[in-house]
């Protein structure tokens, strides 16, 4: 199976749902989201937050003990990405937060091929996305913030280098037609809960 099949399928198939994430009113509702100096800091530290966890989750319960060091990197990865956010604003690590329906749904996989189709294909071309439009926004509009800009462009690249890390993964273990679709499958929905989340989070604040 070649990786980039697998990416350029899902990318085809949930073209609708990861639009979301790039999409103006996305962008300016999680800029508005607290009358803090910096006010999407503190939703993009919580999200951080919440996928070093999932990580920490898929380490402490894996039953694929040499996928335990790749979900360590990310583990760690992600709760530097939270360190790094925090330093330009006064996030804490959510205390009792519900993860959220794609975490929610990602924490309950157990299979390699469920895990990797889902944490580091589905839920990194969400971030991707997202670090994207948000670097573009602040280096656009935001020039004196251009600081916040690279660190968003940082950000997308590590995240592009665990989705590869991912797709690595999944290409030494979908050789038959069953996997590929299940691997496919799980990283549309992934993406799919967190887009109708994201639309029903737009639709209240309208």
């Amino acid at each position: 199976m070649p990786s980039s099949s697998l990416r350029d399928r899902v990318v085809d198939n949930a073209s609708a749902d990861l639009a979301v994430f790039s999409d103006t009113q996305f962008v300016d509702a999680i800029l508005a989201t607290t009358d803090t100096k910096y006010p999407l800091l503190s939703a993009v530290a919580a999200t951080e937050w919440t996928a070093a966890e999932t990580f920490k989750h898929w380490c402490e319960h894996s039953p694929a003990p040499s996928l335990v060091a790749v979900y360590d990197s990310v583990c760690h990865q992600e709760y530097t990405h939270f360190s790094r956010v925090r330093q330009y604003s006064n996030s804490t690590p959510p205390e009792d937060a519900h993860p959220g329906p794609m975490h929610a749904y990602l924490r309950g996989l157990e299979s390699p091929i469920q895990r990797l189709a889902g944490g580091f294909l589905g839920r990194c071309l969400i971030s991707v996305r997202t670090h994207q439009a948000l670097a573009h926004r602040f280096h656009t509009e935001r020039d004196q913030q251009s600081d916040i800009s690279r660190l968003f462009e940082t950000m997308h690249q590590e995240t592009e280098a665990v989705l590869s890390t991912g797709l690595n993964e999944l290409r030494q273990r979908c050789h038959t037609d069953s996997r590929y679709t299940t691997a496919l499958m799980t990283a549309e929905y992934t993406i799919a809960l967190a887009a109708d989340d994201t639309r029903d989070a737009l639709k209240h604040q309208q």
